[in-house]
């Protein structure tokens, strides 16, 4: 998602100011929502590339914690993997970190005398940061960790203190987005789990995309389901997988006592790096193939309604965040294309045999979080954008 442009004006709670976008840019942002699937959908699309796989550009697929870059996280002074710290490693001697108990109960009404670390500053990060300032629940102090200071400015702007080195200090949160395209990403979970007061929440952002197929996809992937097996025995050649690296992350954060969101891939039609994949034609995969999906803005309430709970029923828990909106690979381009905010390009399935893949529960965040997505479908959104025929957004500031 580029953010060409962006504003740096103050954002006042509760604001939704729209900018218009053009067709071409909607259009853009379709078949990065496709593409961004992908990781968590064909089997084994989730090894290691190594810099350069995807040109000078990058390659960031956005479905959270399965994206894959070319840019590693490493190569920033915040991320040097040396001297990292934190909980042990399952099956490790080392304790688990202490948790402070939560206030049972009940949840405190103001996040206003908290302190949060948000450990990566891509778009969920800002996304986070709009709807802290649309509930009017800012924080006093909130530190963005990014591997560069290119987009500092537009942080500041929202209410933020950008670095680029670890802070020292302990927070009562810590949000870590951070894809694992690095080598060191488990090492990095650790490190941000020793700066979290154990207070609070911490919560990692992590994929639907580790859950093993379901038998059927109209039995519902719950928290509870398997996982896909991992291990040296199921590695490619190319190595360690980004599911089996979000596992273990997985496991070392509930351990820890914080808390695991697995997220369906993000709709918006908003462009970003990922938009060069607009090509149309041949796509491998069976038309009706299944893709979890839901709004970044949703993803971002529930981020706090985790950070409001306090501990409080979350606790080494895992939730579900996605629509829970059955809806295909084809279904999704035919609704962008029906809604005339795209223009229809040529497409091409290559197959229609192989798995139709996963729907998944959403129940659990919505009996502990009383978190219910605002956008219930693609299609929802989709005529949301087309109703004011302008980009619906709570981050205008940051999506230019």
């Amino acid at each position: 998602m580029s953010m060409k442009g962006a504003s740096s004006s103050k954002m006042p709670g509760g604001s939704r100011s729209r900018s218009k976008v053009p067709k071409s840019r909607l259009r853009l942002g379709l078949v990065a929502l496709l593409m961004a699937q992908l990781p968590a959908l064909l089997p084994g699309a989730l090894a290691w590339r190594g810099p350069g796989a995807a040109g000078a550009g990058g390659l960031g697929l956005r479905a959270p914690g399965l994206a894959i870059s070319s840019r590693p996280w490493s190569s920033g002074p915040a991320l040097a993997a040396s001297s990292f710290v934190g909980a042990s490693s399952p099956g490790s001697s080392r304790p688990a970190l202490r948790v402070a108990p939560s206030p049972a109960g009940s949840l405190r009404s103001s996040l206003s005398s908290d302190s949060v670390l948000l450990a990566g500053g891509g778009i969920l990060a800002k996304r986070v940061l709009h709807e802290l300032h649309h509930v009017q629940e800012m924080p006093r102090e909130v530190v963005a960790l990014t591997n560069t200071s290119r987009w500092h400015q537009n942080l500041t702007a929202a209410g933020a203190q950008p670095t680029t080195v670890w802070p020292s200090e302990q927070f009562d949160h810590v949000i870590f987005t951070i894809t694992p395209n690095n080598k060191h990403y488990v090492q990095l979970v650790r490190q941000a789990l020793e700066r979290w007061t154990g207070h609070g929440s911490f919560l990692l952002a992590s994929s639907v995309g580790v859950y093993a197929p379901s038998p059927s996809p109209d039995v519902a992937v719950t928290e509870e389901s398997p996982l896909k097996a991992v291990g040296p025995e199921k590695r490619r050649e190319s190595g360690v997988s980004g599911t089996e690296v979000l596992i273990q992350a997985e496991a070392e954060v509930l351990r820890g006592g914080g808390t695991v969101a697995r997220i369906g891939g993000m709709y918006n039609l908003a462009p970003d790096r990922t938009s060069f994949f607009l090509k149309g034609g041949r796509l491998e995969m069976r038309p009706d193939r299944l893709l979890p999906l839901v709004g970044y803005e949703d993803v971002a309430g529930a981020v706090v309604k985790v950070m409001k709970a306090r501990g409080a029923g979350t606790r080494g828990q895992v939730f579900n965040i996605v629509d829970e909106h059955r809806q295909g690979c084809r279904d999704v381009f035919l609704t962008a294309f029906a809604s005339g905010l795209v223009k229809e390009v040529p497409l091409e399935f290559t197959t229609t045999e192989g798995p139709i893949g996963n729907t998944y529960s959403a129940s659990k965040a919505r009996e502990v979080l009383g978190w219910y997505p605002e956008t219930k479908s693609f299609e929802d959104y989709c005529q949301r954008v087309k109703t004011d025929g302008r980009f619906w957004t709570k981050s205008p500031d940051l999506d230019q």
